[in-house]
């Protein structure tokens, strides 16, 4: 303003007034221009501070956030810690318990094997038995027959005839079929505990067997031994929906304690039940 008084003073003491006010008008339009412009920078400087204002209040957000961010990072770093502990501690734990195990494994083995060792004595044991009983009867009966020889008393009558309670079946192994259902035993030549009949005198003697399947798809079958020695062997295939009824016979020359038995072949079977479908006879035809 101190200026536009000056600029004024100037013009009054010019010789061309008109022009001088030409000037002023021109400076005062000027000088409005600028006070607009001032005014316009200053409504630009006051919207600048209030998104100087706003930046600054987002970044406070933003470092609160980052902030809170650190802290819970802090926090599932140490949870990560822990459950790393625990997983180290676990991983530990697994392998104490595996090597418990192998240790329970070995120590099962071993009491497996030992129980099978013991089941193989009990067997050996039992056949031992079986094998005593038919001695102890074959002695029997040589002693009856030398008591028929010293008083002259012809032999007496033998005859056998047996079945089974029940089916049988599978078996990893041969199995002597030991038929615990007795219905004729004329001179107790047949043992029912190990299934053996024993010629009680030398002679000539007659045996049947029949054999009985009613399990489908699979095999049905016995085997006739005289001694140690497989005579005769029957079996078959049982398609679906059917079953097997087999039967044979034959005659056989025994030496006094000759053994007649039947055996179940390994991975053979047989049905029965109250009807007697599996059956082991023999009776002597005549002395020799």
């Amino acid at each position: 303003m101190k200026g536009c008084y000056i600029v004024l003073l100037f013009c009054l003491s010019s010789r061309t007034a008109q022009t001088c006010c030409t000037s002023v008008d021109a400076m005062w339009n000027e000088l409005k221009m600028l006070r607009d412009m001032v005014v316009e920078q200053r409504v630009e400087l006051r919207g600048l501070e209030s998104r100087m204002k706003d930046v600054e209040e987002k970044a406070d957000e933003d470092r609160a956030k980052v902030l809170l961010l650190t802290m819970e990072l802090g926090n599932m770093s140490e949870k990560v810690e822990e459950q790393r502990t625990e997983l180290v501690a676990t991983r530990n734990k697994i392998s104490e318990l595996e090597k418990e195990n192998a240790v329970f494994s070995a120590e099962l083995s071993a009491a497996g094997h030992r129980v099978e060792a013991s089941e193989k004595e009990v067997d050996t044991l039992k056949g031992a038995l079986s094998m005593t009983k038919d001695q102890v009867q074959l002695q029997k009966i040589t002693v009856e027959n030398l008591e028929r020889a010293n008083t002259g008393e012809t032999p007496g009558k033998i005859a056998f005839s047996v079945g089974l309670n029940s089916p049988l079946g599978y078996f990893e192994t041969d199995t002597v079929l030991k038929y615990d259902k007795v219905f004729t035993n004329i001179g107790k030549a047949y043992n029912p505990t190990s299934g053996m009949f024993v010629a009680p005198i030398r002679g000539v003697y007659y045996f049947r067997f029949s054999a009985f399947g009613a399990n489908n798809s699979q095999r049905v079958g016995v085997e006739l031994y005289h001694n140690d020695q497989r005579v005769i062997r029957s079996d078959e295939y049982i398609a679906e929906g059917g079953h097997k009824n087999l039967s044979n016979a034959l005659t056989l020359q025994l030496n006094e304690g000759d053994l007649v038995y039947m055996n179940l072949p390994k991975w053979l079977s047989l049905y029965d039940n109250s009807e007697n479908h599996n059956t082991f006879s023999g009776f002597l035809l005549f002395s020799l």
